[in-house]
């Protein structure tokens, strides 16, 4: 299995080490991996072509300890916000510059 290890540079300073390793890649509609350090998210990138244009589709399942809710739900629910408000700028960039 290919992996690939990463360091994703918080806006807190924080330096978050990851791995990740190829579960499935069908050419060319689909990959799939697996974080396989700190929490364990299956992220499954589905490409699919419309009206000349290339529309990705990004799922992340994510993989929660069963106290996870209790100690860190505060946490999750922040970077989901900020992760999902990204989103939205990109958007709204992405549409006003016809891209």
């Amino acid at each position: 299995m290919n992996t690939w290890r990463f360091v994703m540079h918080g806006p807190d300073g924080v330096h978050y080490q990851n791995k990740s390793a190829f579960a499935e890649i069908a050419k060319p509609e689909r990959i799939v991996f697996d974080q396989t350090s700190g929490p364990k998210i299956r992220m499954t990138i589905t490409l699919a072509e419309e009206g000349g244009k290339t529309t990705i589709n990004w799922r992340r399942l994510l993989s929660l300890p069963p106290n996870a809710t209790r100690l860190g739900s505060s946490r999750w629910r922040q970077t989901n916000k900020r992760s999902t408000a990204r989103r939205q700028n990109w958007r709204q960039w992405r549409d006003a510059h016809g891209t």
